[in-house]
This record gives structure tokens, sequence and C-alpha cells, in this order.
């Protein structure tokens, strides 16, 4: 999602992914409004070498002070290219690559300032007209407020199901949002550890006026082997009544996303 992306990534731990819990952190669904939705576009994304687009839309809903759920669907897909056959002739059919991925998940609060989550994941990727891969994963996090500091801590895309390995990764984050007359100011801090392969950490900052702007940036350094790529990115968000129309830019990769959101 754009406000995440704009933090450089930080979506575990990001304020604004309400609606988009159920692809990293459920227990999102707790902080915000009630009820949230989204909708986001984005071109390349950042850890792919080819121009990809992509969607994201999710929802979730808090029933009560201490139970709520999320559903989300994203899909991607890359430009169509030609098929050939044995010899290398082109046969005059084409084919673009898919990725799809439909989320569920849930979140109860305990003890007042402490609350636990998890996600249920089924991942589709179509690379070639003779090649479906489906798995399915889970995401456990649980997180702790105290005064202006939020942390979480958790486990992401852990494989239940299928062939493909997945970016498995353990993830620890904070934030401190401050506010102050008609100002907010926001920092977040994010570490993943994927397993056997390599680390991920995620800086950012962002600054809100009247809630009505907000300035965002954010850095993601990547070590070798990871499934992304370091990237800067510097985002704004427009809030009118209950609709946030945000957007991102990553100038290295010259990848942008927006997205509107309902909250």
């Amino acid at each position: 999602d754009p406000v995440s992306l704009a933090t450089g990534g930080a979506a575990a731990i990001s304020d604004g992914n309400g609606a988009y819990a159920s692809f990293c952190n459920p227990t999102a669904i707790m902080t915000g409004e009630r009820l949230q939705a989204g909708v986001s576009y984005m071109k390349r994304l950042p850890y792919e070498a080819t121009v990809s687009r992509g969607i994201n839309t999710g929802v979730s809903f808090r029933f009560n002070k201490v139970f709520g759920a999320s559903l989300g669907f994203a899909s991607d897909w890359s430009p169509a290219y030609d098929i050939t056959d044995a010899y290398g002739n082109k046969t005059g059919q084409s084919f673009s690559p898919r990725n799809t991925v439909i989320n569920g998940g849930f979140s109860v609060r305990i003890l007042e300032k402490i609350d636990l989550g998890a996600n249920l994941r089924y991942m589709s990727q179509s690379l070639n007209p003779g090649f479906k891969g489906n798995a399915l994963s889970s995401d456990i996090f649980a997180a702790y407020t105290l005064k202006d500091f939020r942390f979480t801590a958790g486990v992401s895309n852990i494989k239940l199901s299928g062939e493909e390995r997945l970016p498995s990764s353990a993830v620890a984050g904070i934030r401190y949002s401050h506010l102050f007359g008609l100002h907010r100011i926001a920092a977040y801090g994010e570490f993943d550890r994927y397993f056997k392969t390599a680390s991920r950490g995620s800086l950012g900052a962002s600054y809100t006026f009247r809630d009505l702007v907000t300035v965002r940036t954010g850095y993601c350094l990547c070590g070798n082997n990871a499934p992304y790529s370091s990237f800067f990115s510097v985002g704004l968000g427009l809030k009118f009544r209950f609709i946030c129309l945000d957007a991102v830019y990553l100038p290295k990769e010259g990848s942008f996303c927006t997205g509107i959101r309902f909250v």
C-alpha cells in the first residue's frame, strides 16, 4: 500500500494500513477507525526487474473493542511475451505472467494494550502457459501499545502448503507517534530476518498538519539474497473527511503507487 511503502516499506508497523492488515500485520485492525477500506495501483514493484503493474484492495472491520477481521485481494501482471515452439518459432500467441493473492485475517485485544492476530493467505503464480504454482501461508503477530509507542513482533509468510519456496521471515518493529497542537510527527523502524537467506531493515518518518496533509519518507536497506532491493521513497497524503488520497514515488526504480482509503 502507498502509506507503508512511503515510509520505507515498514508495513508491519504502519499507522495507515488497517485496510491492508491481511497483507502483513493483522493487529493493525485494532488501530484507527472501526471500518477501513482501500484500493491502490502500482507500476513496477521494487523487487521485480521488469515493468509490472498491480492492484491491491483490502477492508477491515472491528466488531467491538476486542475483535476485528480483514480481507484482501491483490493481483499483479507483467507485459505479455510471444510464445514460441520447440524450435524457437513464434506461434502467434502471447502470454502475460500474473500473480494473485487472497488474504483473510483477524485480531483480538487482550489486557487492554496487547493485540494478537493471524492471517491466512492463498497465492497463485502463472509464469508461462505450462506452469501454475499455488501456496498457502500464514502470518502471526503480536503488538503492544505504550503511550506514544507501539511495538510489534511476529512471523510472516510461513508456508503451510505448496511446493514453491516463500520469503518467510521473523519481523520486529516500533512506531512513535506524537500529536502536539495541529501537528503530528511519527517515526517507524522495522527489521525482517528472512529464514536462511537475508535481512531487511526499514526506517521512515511522517509529518501531518491538521490531520489534512501528510508528508512521508523512508529508506529500505536489503541484504544480499533478500526478495527486495534497497530503495528510497517519498510520499504525500491528503485527507478530506473520511477519504484519504495517498501517493508514493521510488526514484531509483521509477516506481509509483497511488491509492484511496476510506477511514
